[in-house]
């Protein structure tokens, strides 16, 4: 049977487990910090003193970081392609097709239709896509909003929408509309202020201009 400092040891080693499977980096290392912290506290409880102290430095190897990560300006940038021609793009959407699939299953580009593309650069790397589809009316409509997996956490969309979709061709358009099918997608669309579309199932508006939540 698990002594109660053997449970706390193994709690400490699913929280630093956890912490490295993470893509974001401030999350990876805020869990660090919480596991290397209670692994430092398993240590002084065993007497294990090379333990305490190792996973002490590591909690403020950590906290260094948190504060340089919270200290850092981060500079963002839209750049508008032509989705049919550049190769980038092309590659950026195959190299993801699974996650995208997974996130947004009805997403085709085709080739009777036009399309809006915007790259979105966080410092010098390429953060996330947006590809919006050329339509009639006041619906601007976004068929694929997709964040590389290490910089999902709302800074690309909240840049996009209030200052990066300046740059695309806007006039006449009062809303956004775009899908939501996935659990955390809709999580996160309700984040920017959408709400669910009457006039189609599982999509999202949201108005032009409205500030995120």
């Amino acid at each position: 049977m698990l002594t109660p400092f053997e449970i706390f040891g193994y709690i400490a080693t699913v929280i630093i487990a956890i912490s490295l499977m993470m893509h974001q980096i401030r999350k990876l290392r805020l869990y660090n910090m919480i596991g290397s912290g209670l692994f430092s506290i398993y240590g002084i409880l065993i007497g294990a003193w090379p333990v305490a102290i190792l996973n002490g430095f590591i909690v403020l190897i950590n906290i260094r970081e948190l504060i340089s990560l919270s200290h850092r300006d981060t500079v963002f940038k839209t750049q508008v392609v032509d989705i049919k021609q550049s190769w980038y793009v092309k590659y950026y959407l195959n190299f993801f097709k699974e996650d995208i699939k997974r996130i947004f299953p009805d997403f085709t580009i085709q080739e009777d239709e036009s399309y809006e593309t915007v790259i979105i650069m966080r410092d010098v790397l390429p953060a996330g896509l947006v590809i919006l589809r050329q339509t009639e009316g006041p619906e601007a409509e976004i068929i694929l909003d997709f964040a590389h997996p290490q910089f999902r956490d709302l800074q690309n969309s909240l840049y996009f929408f209030e200052k990066g979709c300046e740059c695309l061709n806007l006039e006449g358009k009062k809303f956004f509309i775009t899908p939501g099918m996935e659990r955390k997608h809709i999580r996160f669309l309700k984040k920017l202020a959408f709400n669910p579309y009457p006039h189609k199932q599982n999509w999202y508006i949201k108005e032009i201009g409205v500030k995120n939540v």
